[in-house]
This record gives C-alpha cells, sequence and structure tokens, in this order.
C-alpha cells in the first residue's frame, strides 16, 4: 500500500510540474496556450528553372487525389537533379497556373492551353506551333523559406521527442525544434507575349504541419517597361484583371483615379457564423458611398488546419476555405468582380482540438501591385498576464496609379504597458520607410551611424529639401489598437504626448474628420468638439461603447470617412410552440464584432 502511494505521489508530481511548464506533449503533439511563431526567411540556393511552355509529352494535369492536391510531375527526366522540396513546389505552383482563382490569376493564355490539353486525356497531345508561341515563358528565378518555429516567449524555441530512423534504419528517439510549418517565397519571371510586356511575381506558399498547401502572398508588378510605343494610351498596353487600370473609386474604368479608398478592419476570426460573416464582410467593404476599396487591412485573420475550416467543393475551387484571406478574396471577387493582390502573414497560434491548430494574424488586400512587404514583430513581458499573445506590424508598398504608398497594419496587445511599448517599435519601425524624417530633432537616433562632420556639411537647399519632401511616400497605419483614444499609446501615436523623447506626426483619420474629439459615458454623458464618438466596438448585443480601431496618415489629404458593417444581416423565423406564441423573431448577424473604417485619401503633392 505504501509502495502504490508513493507511486501515485510520484506521478501527481512528475504530471504537476510538466503542467508547469509552457508546453506539454503528448504522442509528439503539442499542446500549448495562445503562443508565437518565430523564424527567419533564408535563401534556398536553386538555378532558375523553367515552369513553362510544359513538356509535350507529359502536360500538367489536376489532381486532388493527393492530400495536398499536387499534380502529378509533369517533367520526370529533369526532377534528378532537383531538391525533393523544390519539386513539391513547382507541382503546386504549376497547379496554381491551371487553376482559376482570385489570388493569383496567371496569364490566361497558359491556363487555357492547359485545360484544354488536360481535357483531352491525351499524353500524346502535341500543341501546334502557333499553341507553343502563345505560351508565355515562366521561370522560378529565386526561393526563400521560413521555418516556422513554435515559440512561447518569442525567443526559446519549443522542442519535442520525435522518434527518426537512423543510419541503420533503427528507430531513435531525439529532440528537435517544435516547427509548425514553413513559408515560401517564389520569384517567378513571366514573359507574356499576349501583353508585350515581363511580369515578376512574387508568391507566397504555406506548407502546414499536415503537408497542406495554401497561397499566402500573390502580387505582381511590371519587370521590364512595354515594348510598345510610348505614344500609346496607358491604359490600354496594361490592361489586365490583376492589376487594373487607373480606376475612379466609383468603378468606372474609364476616369483617372485622383484619390484612394482605404479600409480597415477586424474580421473576429472564425467565431459565430463565419460561413455567412464572410459574405458580408465583402458586402460591408464594397457598398460605401466612396465606392470599391483600393486597399484593405484585415486583422484577426485566421488559416486553420482543422477539417471543419474546410469544404471540399471551396478547396477545389479556390485553394482551401481553410484560409480566411483565401475565402475574403473569394467573396470579394464574387461581389465586384475584382482581383486583390494579398500578403498574410501570422503572428501567434492558437490550439484548436490538438492535434489541430489555427494560426492567427494579420492581411493586406490591394488592387494596385504589392511591389515588397515585410513585418516586425513586436516584443513582449512574459509577466505582463495582459501581453500573452505574439503581436506584430504587417507593411506593404503598394504601386498605386497615383503614387506610391506604405500601408501598416497591425493589432495591438491588451496590456497599457505593452501598447505603450509596442506603438513606439511602430513608429520607429515606420520611420526607417520614410524620408525625409519629419521631425528630426524628436526621432530617436540611438540606433543610427554617427556622423562626426554633420554639422560641418552646408544646409540643404530650400529647393532640394521640397523635392526630398515631394518624394516621400505616404503612409497609412490600420489596427485595431485594444486602446481608446486617451489611451497613452493612442495619445503618442497621434502626436498629443511624448514617449522615449519621441512625438509622432501621425494624424488621427476619424478626429480630423469628425472635428475633434468626443467621448460619452455610460450615462450617456458626452464631452469634446466632435460631432460623434465614433464607437468601432462591440457590435455584441448591439451596444457600442468604445473607439480602438484606428486609421493614422502622414502625407496625405484626407477627404471622406465612414463607419462600415453597423447593418446586421436578419433572419426572421418563428419563435414559440402554440399559435397564439408564433411570434416572430428575429436572429441578427455583423459582418464581425468590430465596426470597419473606410477612408478616401489624395496624395498631398497632388
Amino acid at each position: 500500500g505504501r509502495c502504490t502511494i508513493m507511486t501515485l505521489s510520484f506521478f501527481v508530481l512528475v504530471v504537476t510540474c510538466m503542467l508547469s511548464t509552457l508546453h506539454l506533449t503528448i504522442k509528439g503533439e503539442l499542446i500549448a496556450k495562445p503562443t508565437g511563431l518565430v523564424g527567419q526567411f533564408e535563401p534556398l540556393n536553386i538555378s532558375p528553372i523553367t515552369l513553362s511552355p510544359p513538356p509535350q509529352s507529359s502536360p500538367p494535369s489536376i489532381s486532388t487525389n493527393n492530400d495536398d492536391g499536387d499534380p502529378s510531375p509533369p517533367r520526370k527526366e529533369a526532377d534528378d537533379d532537383m531538391p525533393k522540396e523544390i519539386k513539391r513546389l513547382r507541382k503546386y505552383v504549376l497547379r496554381k497556373m491551371q487553376t482559376k482563382m482570385p489570388q493569383c490569376q496567371f496569364p490566361y493564355t497558359y491556363i487555357k492551353q492547359t485545360q484544354t490539353t488536360s481535357s483531352q486525356n491525351s499524353d500524346d497531345h502535341v500543341m501546334s506551333e502557333d499553341e507553343m508561341r502563345d505560351l508565355p515563358s515562366i521561370i522560378l528565378m529565386h526561393v526563400s523559406r521560413q521555418i516556422l518555429k513554435y515559440t512561447a516567449n518569442g525567443q526559446n524555441i519549443a522542442t519535442d521527442i520525435v522518434t527518426e530512423k537512423d543510419k541503420n534504419g533503427r528507430s531513435i528517439h531525439v529532440r528537435r525544434d517544435v516547427i509548425m510549418g514553413y513559408n515560401y517565397l517564389l520569384t517567378l519571371q513571366v514573359t507574356n507575349k499576349s501583353e508585350d510586356i515581363d511580369w515578376t511575381y512574387e508568391l507566397g506558399i504555406f506548407k502546414d504541419k499536415a503537408g497542406m498547401y495554401s497561397v499566402f502572398k500573390c502580387a505582381r508588378h511590371p519587370s521590364s517597361p512595354p515594348t510598345s510605343s510610348l505614344g500609346e494610351d496607358k491604359d490600354t498596353q496594361q490592361s489586365n484583371e490583376i492589376i487594373p487600370t487607373a480606376q475612379s473609386n466609383d468603378n468606372d474604368d474609364h476616369t483617372p483615379l485622383s484619390s484612394l479608398n482605404i479600409v480597415c478592419y477586424n474580421i473576429w476570426n472564425y467565431n459565430k457564423g463565419w460561413d455567412l460573416r464572410k459574405t458580408l464582410l465583402a458586402q460591408a467593404t464594397t457598398s460605401s458611398r466612396m465606392g470599391l476599396p483600393n486597399i484593405i487591412g484585415w486583422q484577426e485573420v485566421r488559416y486553420s488546419d482543422h477539417p471543419s475550416r474546410d469544404r471540399m467543393e471551396d478547396r477545389e475551387r479556390w485553394g482551401g476555405s481553410r484560409s480566411q484571406a483565401i475565402a475574403l478574396l473569394h467573396e470579394l471577387h464574387h461581389a465586384t468582380g475584382k482581383n486583390y493582390q494579398f500578403i498574410f502573414q501570422p503572428a501567434m497560434m492558437y490550439p484548436a482540438h490538438m492535434p489541430h491548430y489555427e494560426l492567427e494574424g494579420l492581411a493586406i488586400f490591394s488592387l494596385f501591385p504589392i511591389l515588397e512587404s515585410s513585418h516586425l514583430a513586436l516584443s513582449r513581458d512574459l509577466h505582463d498576464t495582459g501581453d500573452e499573445h505574439q503581436r506584430i506590424c504587417l507593411r506593404a508598398r503598394v504601386q498605386s496609379p497615383i503614387g506610391d504608398i506604405d500601408i501598416f497594419v497591425t493589432h495591438m496587445s491588451l496590456s497599457d504597458r505593452a501598447q505603450q511599448r509596442n506603438i513606439v517599435e511602430i513608429y520607429k519601425y515606420m520611420n526607417s520607410f520614410y524620408h525625409p524624417h519629419p521631425h528630426d530633432d524628436d526621432r530617436d537616433t540611438s540606433d543610427e551611424p554617427s556622423t562626426s562632420d554633420a554639422a560641418n556639411e552646408p544646409a540643404e537647399p530650400a529647393a532640394a529639401a521640397a523635392s526630398r519632401r515631394a518624394s516621400t511616400v505616404p503612409q497609412v497605419l490600420l489596427g485595431d489598437m485594444n486602446g481608446e483614444p486617451n489611451a497613452i499609446a493612442i495619445q503618442f501615436i497621434t502626436g498629443k504626448v511624448k514617449l522615449q523623447d519621441i512625438t509622432s506626426d501621425l494624424q488621427d483619420a476619424w478626429e480630423q474628420h469628425n472635428h475633434g474629439e468626443r467621448v460619452c459615458d455610460a450615462s450617456g454623458q458626452c464631452s469634446g468638439n466632435g460631432v460623434s464618438p465614433g464607437y468601432t466596438f462591440s457590435t455584441l448585443n448591439e451596444k457600442l461603447t468604445k473607439r480602438i480601431d484606428f486609421m493614422l496618415f502622414r502625407g496625405l489629404s484626407l477627404q471622406d470617412l465612414q463607419l462600415i458593417g453597423d447593418v446586421p444581416h436578419i433572419e426572421q423565423r418563428k419563435g414559440g410552440d402554440h399559435e397564439e406564441e408564433e411570434e416572430e423573431q428575429h436572429d441578427k448577424t455583423f459582418p464581425s464584432d468590430h465596426l470597419g473604417m473606410i477612408a478616401n485619401f489624395k496624395f498631398e503633392n497632388n
């Protein structure tokens, strides 16, 4: 009996110690609190690989038998020297080029030809010279890989015991870093003869822990100017579906664009009725008085590997509804006929009925080319219970018809201390892309190289300074700040107070549009000069009580702003078991628990 008690006590002690650590592994699966993902992109050593034209003997064909949906390899004899990892990426890219989907449309001449060839079910089909001449040249130029490693504190990588085979084929137990997936960034060079222009595609592919693939980035921009005469109409040269011609905001393709419509929206991840809400989100963002959005910054965007998030018919048509970004691209395409370029960046991971999990992060959609993108991992304080989630700031430089613009999106911590620390990190991050710095006396220069003779340099001529200001790329910061206007972090980013001896020069779009701030308490007593408090949270129980979603900008002129998503979808149903009790009841569904906002901006130098 004493032995049994000692054994049980020892077992309880061991279990308690394991549960007190940051993670617990059972059969190789990780159980954890919401946590972060870390990893740097590193280039893979490859030579350029030709993806198109395909070989005549075995044209690529779509296969849905494999778990990841990859087609059979189109070229066996050329695969011997190619790493297996690159082979699988190539197969997936070929599938994307055959599938007409809104997140990444490759040249239609290739899509049409490969679909026609595949439908003939013949391995000996030979393309005519005219068919071969029409096919674009598509070359995979560069691949970078990011290994997404699991971390509970943003620094130390979690490890797990796994079973592997040694060189003699024996099973051994080894400790390895916990890897939740891989991000790949592919650069494709596309020469489409029908468009008479070369394009550079940037394609991001995520491979999750289960081996499923999903597109997380698709952008393209001209890599060489058109060979057409300079006297030709520019809209005629670049008219295509991925990068629209200069458009007015009421969707008239023949009117030059003079301003940009930008949207900020927290989509409330997969909560309550996502199948309906994704349609409502598309309707809310596209039906404002300003017209269609040119750029959208989303928060709480998730990717899930759980089967319940995936409807097979959507997966086959659109590449997987497990990705909320892909689902929203689908809905926007259905609502508008437009195709948005996009980038999705996960920040944190949630367990979801282990061994399944969900990644949550930020996304940026753009009707215009995304020239480049990056993100900043914000710092965390492990001793702050309100700062347990990993937060990031995502950036994309967009090439609009009226000028380049930097879009930043973030979702701030629930902790006041973390907000104050992170907002300064975001402002410094924004400053690293913003030249000239508007307040040289106020900005932090601690990590900049010193110049001992700077004081002796001659003053910059006024004309040169004006030219530099005119070439500055405007910036917009979008996000759910989890703080109200009187929070210190918001006071800092709107330039009202200093933090770390730094003053921000960003403007609050709502405050400017509303002619000042207006704050109302629970009793309905209001103060301030503004017209409306502009509450954006929460639509649950239809009680908006906070303004925590912000749109901040510099280098732009605000023209208009509107809150969106405040009209619910109403479903009528009968209630009561008896005839006299059968009164109509109404189920209301809002697009999200937040309201979104859309603002119209002009460039100051325009």
